[in-house]
């Protein structure tokens, strides 16, 4: 019999069950699988078989395993039997989520599906349905994420500055290498921000701005505080905070980076040291020209030390002439015990009294840093500096600073303190000539015999003349000072001519007389005189009218003393506070000066020109700050021929310059801008440069010139942007056309590896950005190159181990010209990279594997196939399969594997 006519209908009905639930599914866009309850494929559609790569032919009757396996992503092992659970549980969502679909063509697919049974009108499993999305892309998108997370992760890590990752609990995330290298502290000994602060701040904690900076209140994002290392070193730092966004449990999350601003400020402090030290020896010039009594100079001279150079403790003491005893003459500022009856013993047997013996024994400075007796010097004297007065080349006595910082005296104040213990022994020395010059004159009315036993042996210059102008007498100090052996030579020397054989500017000598005969004494009378070989000498000259008469003229009886190393010192001192040293213009002190000098009415109108060089930044990063020098000092003698004799050049700061012109109308000051930037525009060290300029006019008395200038500066930088684009192309141009100079093979080089570059992106299939920048990148890769010397670029030999270090230096020289040039910024980086290795021992950073960026992998690999087909003065040509081949060889060490399998194909 045949089967009951009921079951033909059930299976008719499950057919149509299954045809009607497959066609209803197909229309939602995702692939439908059909099958029976054993996982016999009954229908797919289209999109299932695009993901399974699985024809309906082929799949037709075919089991679901056939099609394709199911493997979970994280363990890796094979899911068996997965419709078990189908028919067992009826219905599941994303079964296979995060599982890989492997396909008969070793396709791998993330996929995310819903099975369901499908049952009869019974009840009862006829089949089961699988509806399938393929989530690839998002699966890369969500690896794409954690890349990036973990390359954020990599540059707080590697960052040169110090930074921390915190919540706004308190909880510490990441302390990077360099927070660690420079407090000392591990990363798992700041759990907390608490932990934090009480190890690197102690009795600083309650700062409140301290704690606001940490926790960003009230905006609170920056602050320099002093903070101690795990050594208990004390340092400064400048601290920045900054919120990132909630973290998953919507906690707020910071980023603290400092930077260590500690030397800045030791040379800030340092800089304010040596200009009230230069304050101090200007000041103590000058009393040492116009005080007369020991005492006074003495006193005042301390108190400008510790009022002016501001040193805690300055005393002067004289020595005893059995040198067991210093006697304080002076004392200024804190009073240390040991001071207090003003004699010091120098035969203690404490070992710390001796610094001073040991000072007048050696007749050098002695510096002690730190106090190691404390009853022995006051709370103010964590360092001392003794330094020794010589009066006519013997001990006087020593001067001594004390400060309460330790380490307090380094080379250069050292030196200035030299200086400032040599004027002031020369004021001794000035003062007590004056004194015994009193004691010479008496004498001289005694006894002829004595005063010529006295004057000859006196230290000081003594002399006598007529008004017409013959020498009478010298002594030995003068015979000495003019550079002769004996008086003799110097009487014919001079002839009976002072006013033109002795004088420097004969009026001197009138005016000398005149004064003396109106007076009948002069003092301080200072001038420029010759010596015997015609150099020039500062004298200082006191005389009176003698009451003596020879051969029937009036005697002129005087003092002479050298004060040319004086008058060195104070012309130094006079010009470097008016100059500035690089380039020897006027400085911005001085102009500022000028500024309210020249700002009346009968000056206007007065013009103000501000200049800057273009591209000088370029010049300090590819030729060091050397070269940056030198173009700032060629620029300041190319204004200074170029202005005129009445204007006013200064060095402003850095790169900028101003020009101000009195009695300058604004069309005047534009035309010496013409003349300026037709002189300034000139190729150095292969850079074009030129200058921005602008310029304002005060044409009304009430205008402030200060706003003049802001004026002229805004002009200028207008100016400046104006020429920029241009400016930094032109640059780039040059540094090819240099290259290409440099080496002959570069153009045919860039232009072969263009070649390929564009070929091998299109196989790679980059973006059409990513193709742009390839071809931008192989033409300017090797720009850095520009700072390498030609015989290097072009050696045959073997490098040595130091010309070798500059050629790699190539990839840094690169990035910085590029860098700087926003139009070519965005090529900088991979500039910087295109010589690392896959294997990490490439340079400049020693990068591995994919941490380089991709077309830096591409390039090194175009670069390198070129040299190698091509050549190289120091190595012969491959053929195209022994290069090929060496790429292979090189594959996984030098070279991105992939990516050399992908250029090998392409050119096999």
């Amino acid at each position: 019999m045949g089967k009951p006519k009921s079951d033909f209908i059930k299976k008719k009905r499950k057919r149509e069950q299954i045809d009607f639930l497959s066609i209803t599914l197909n229309s939602i866009g995702d692939g439908v699988i059909v099958t029976d309850k054993k996982g016999k494929i009954i229908k797919i559609n289209k999109v299932a078989q695009n993901i399974a790569r699985f024809s309906q032919k082929k799949a037709k009757r075919s089991h679901i395993s056939e099609v394709f396996k199911m493997i979970n992503s994280k363990t890796g092992k094979i899911i068996k039997n997965p419709l078990k659970k189908i028919i067992r549980e009826g219905k599941h969502l994303n079964l296979a989520n995060d599982i890989k679909l492997i396909t008969k063509t070793k396709q791998e697919d993330y996929i995310v599906d819903i099975a369901a049974n499908i049952k009869d009108e019974a009840g009862e499993i006829c089949g089961i349905v699988f509806v399938l999305r393929n989530v690839k892309e998002k699966c890369k998108m969500r690896q794409e994420i954690k890349n990036k997370s973990e390359l954020f992760t990599n540059a707080v890590e590697e960052s040169p500055f110090s930074i921390m990752l915190h919540n706004d609990n308190g909880e510490v995330l990441k302390v990077n290498q360099t927070w660690q290298e420079l407090t000392g502290y591990s990363e798992a000994e700041l759990p907390t921000i608490d932990k934090w602060l009480e190890k690197a701040y102690g009795k600083n904690l309650d700062n409140k701005d301290l704690k606001e900076v940490y926790n960003n209140i009230k905006n609170v994002s920056s602050g320099e505080f002093k903070i101690s290392t795990k050594k208990n070193e004390q340092i400064i730092w400048d601290i920045k905070n900054a919120y990132l966004g909630l973290d998953e449990d919507d906690n707020k999350l910071f980023i603290s980076m400092a930077v260590d601003v500690t030397e800045k400020k030791q040379l800030d402090k340092k800089i304010e040291i040596f200009n009230r030290i230069y304050q101090s020896l200007s000041s103590i010039n000058q009393l040492i020209v116009n005080e007369n009594s020991l005492d006074r100079l003495l006193k005042k001279a301390v108190q400008i030390m510790t009022n002016v150079a501001k040193y805690d403790t300055a005393w002067i003491a004289e020595l005893s002439d059995n040198k067991e005893l210093l006697n304080v003459k002076a004392l200024a500022g804190y009073q240390c015990s040991f001071l207090n009856e003003r004699k010091v013993k120098l035969n203690y047997g404490k070992d710390d009294l001796n610094i001073y013996k040991n000072a007048i024994l050696k007749e050098e400075a002695v510096i002690i840093d730190v106090d190691t007796e404390k009853e022995l010097k006051g709370k103010n004297c964590g360092s001392t500096g003794i330094f020794v007065l010589k009066v006519f080349d013997k001990i006087w006595g020593l001067l001594v600073f004390c400060s309460q910082e330790e380490n307090r005296f380094d080379d250069k104040e050292y030196a200035l303190l030299e200086e400032l213990t040599t004027d002031i022994s020369f004021g001794i020395e000035k003062i007590i000539s004056n004194s015994k010059q009193k004691e010479y004159e008496a004498k001289l009315t005694k006894s002829e015999k004595e005063y010529r036993q006295l004057v000859q042996e006196s230290p000081i210059g003594i002399y006598k003349t007529n008004f017409s102008g013959k020498v009478l007498f010298i002594n030995s100090a003068i015979v000495n000072m003019l550079g002769f052996n004996n008086a003799e030579d110097l009487y014919v020397h001079y002839k009976d001519d002072l006013k033109n054989n002795f004088y420097v500017n004969p009026n001197k000598r009138r005016e000398f007389l005149n004064r003396l005969q109106q007076n009948g004494v002069i003092k301080g009378f200072v001038c420029q005189v010759y010596d015997k070989n015609n150099n020039i000498k500062w004298i200082e000259n006191n005389a009176r009218i003698s009451s003596e008469k020879q051969e029937g003229s009036t005697v002129i009886e005087g003092f002479i003393s050298d004060i040319t190393e004086r008058k060195k010192r104070q012309e130094k001192i006079a010009y470097l506070s008016l100059h500035d040293d690089l380039t020897g213009l006027y400085n911005r002190s001085y102009l500022e000066d000028m500024m309210k000098r020249i700002d009346t009415k009968r000056n206007l109108p007065i013009s103000i020109i501000m200049v800057d060089i273009n591209n000088f930044k370029i010049i300090n990063d590819t030729y060091s700050h050397s070269k940056g020098d030198e173009l700032l000092k060629k620029t300041a003698e190319l204004l200074n021929d170029l202005c005129r004799q009445e204007d006013v050049v200064a060095r402003w700061g850095g790169d900028e310059f101003v020009i101000l012109l009195p009695d300058t109308s604004l069309e005047q000051s534009e035309t010496i801008i013409e003349r300026i930037n037709v002189k300034s525009t000139f190729v150095y060290k292969d850079i074009p440069i030129s200058l921005a300029l602008g310029a304002a006019t005060k044409t009304e008395d009430e205008e402030d010139l200060i706003e003049l200038l802001n004026t002229a500066e805004d002009r200028m930088y207008t100016n400046k942007l104006a020429k920029r684009s241009g400016g930094r192309s032109m640059v780039v141009s040059s540094f090819l056309n240099t290259l290409k100079e440099k080496s002959h093979e570069t153009e045919e080089h860039v232009n072969r590896m263009s070649i390929i570059a564009e070929k091998f992106a299109k196989r790679l299939n980059l973006s059409k950005e990513k193709i742009d920048r390839l071809a931008l990148l192989s033409l300017l890769h090797d720009i850095g190159k520009v700072s390498v010397p030609e015989k290097i670029l072009n050696k045959v030999e073997k490098l040595t181990d130091e010309e070798w270090e500059i050629i790699k230096s190539h990839p840094e020289a690169g990035y910085r010209i590029l860098v700087s040039i926003p139009k070519f910024s965005h090529i900088a980086k991979d500039v910087l990279y295109h010589h690392e290795r896959w294997d990490g021992s490439g340079y400049p950073e020693g990068l591995k594997g994919k941490k380089t960026p991709l077309l830096s992998r591409v390039l090194t690999i175009i670069d390198s196939y070129d040299v190698m087909v091509s050549g190289r003065p120091y190595k012969k040509a491959m053929s195209q399969s022994e290069a090929l081949a060496e790429i292979k060889r090189c594959s996984g060490t030098q070279f991105d594997p992939e990516l050399a399998q992908e250029f090998i194909k392409m050119l096999s």
